[in-house]
C-alpha cells in the first residue's frame, strides 16, 4: 500500500506505470486514514479513482502496438493530472470552505428541536425564538453572511422558508437567541430579514402538520463573496435563495428534526 506521501511525491513525475497506477488508485484510502483530506470528500475521490483506469481499447487491424501503447499512456497521463488538480483542490488548508462549520448550543445535529424554539401559532405553542447560532472558519474572501432555516419536507412542493436572514456583517461570527424578532431590533446592524412563507418577516419556528413523520429543519450559513445582496425585506425566500446560490463562496448546516 501507499502512502500519502509516496503518491504526493509523484506529482512532479511523469506518471504512466503500472505502479504508478497503483498508487494513485491507493491514494483515496491512505489519504484518508492519515487525514490529509477530509473524509465527506470519499465519495468524491472515489469517482475520481474510478475514473483513472484506462479504457481498453480493441486494437485496430491496422495500428501497431507502440502506437497503442502511447494512446493509452496519454490516457493515463490525463485522469492522473485531473486526480492531482482534485488533490488540490480538497487538501486542508487550500478549500477553506470545506472547514466552514455551524454550531449551535441548544440545536444538536440530528437531535429534536426544543420547545422554546417551536412556533406559536398555526396549532404550535411553542416560545418562538430563534436559537443561537455560531460559526468558525468561514472563507477568507467573505464580504457577508446569509443565515436560513429551511423544511424541506413540508407539504407545498417547494419546501418551507422558517427564517431568511442576510447582508449581515463579514466580522460577525454568531447570532444571539432571540435574532429573529420580526421587529428587527435584534438583527445583526445593517442585516435585513426578509419575508418567510408565513407571509412576514423575522423568524418562524417549526409546526410541522400533526401526525406528519419529524420534518428535518435545516440551519444554514452562507458565506458570500458580495457584502450585499440586491432583494429587499419583501423579497420571497426562492428569490433570495437564488442570490445566496450566485453569490456563495461556501455554506455550512445544521439539520435537527421536530414532529408532533
Amino acid at each position: 500500500m501507499y502512502s500519502f506521501k509516496d503518491v504526493s511525491k509523484m506529482n512532479n513525475r511523469e506518471v504512466h506505470t503500472p505502479h504508478a497506477m497503483q498508487a494513485f488508485v491507493a491514494f483515496d484510502k491512505a489519504a484518508l486514514a492519515e487525514g490529509a483530506i477530509p473524509r465527506k470528500y470519499k465519495e468524491l475521490m472515489a469517482i475520481a479513482v474510478a475514473n483513472i483506469r484506462p479504457t481498453e481499447h480493441q486494437k485496430p487491424r491496422d495500428e501497431n502496438r507502440e502506437e497503442l501503447n502511447r494512446r493509452r499512456r496519454g490516457e493515463v497521463m490525463r485522469h492522473a493530472w485531473s486526480l492531482i488538480l482534485l488533490m488540490i483542490a480538497v487538501l486542508p488548508g487550500v478549500g477553506v470552505a470545506a472547514d466552514f462549520r455551524l454550531t449551535s448550543p441548544t440545536i444538536k445535529e440530528q437531535g429534536t428541536i426544543g420547545n422554546e424554539h417551536v412556533l406559536n401559532g398555526f396549532g404550535c405553542s411553542g416560545g418562538n425564538v430563534s436559537p443561537e447560532l455560531r460559526w468558525e472558519r468561514a472563507p477568507k474572501e467573505t464580504k457577508s453572511f446569509a443565515v436560513t432555516v429551511y423544511d424541506p419536507d413540508a407539504p407545498t412542493g417547494s419546501g418551507w422558508w422558517h427564517w431568511i436572514v442576510f447582508n449581515i456583517s463579514p466580522n460577525t461570527t454568531s447570532l444571539q437567541a432571540g435574532a429573529g424578532k420580526a421587529d428587527g431590533s435584534s438583527a445583526p446592524k445593517g442585516s435585513i430579514q426578509s419575508m418567510t412563507d408565513f407571509g412576514q418577516e423575522g423568524y418562524g419556528g417549526p409546526c410541522p402538520p400533526q401526525g406528519d413523520k419529524p420534518h428535518r429543519y435545516i440551519y444554514t450559513v452562507y458565506a458570500l463573496k458580495v457584502d450585499q445582496l440586491p432583494p429587499k425585506k419583501e423579497a420571497p425566500g426562492a428569490m433570495v435563495g437564488y442570490y445566496l446560490n450566485q453569490n456563495a463562496l461556501g455554506k455550512a448546516s445544521l439539520t435537527a428534526t421536530y414532529g408532533r
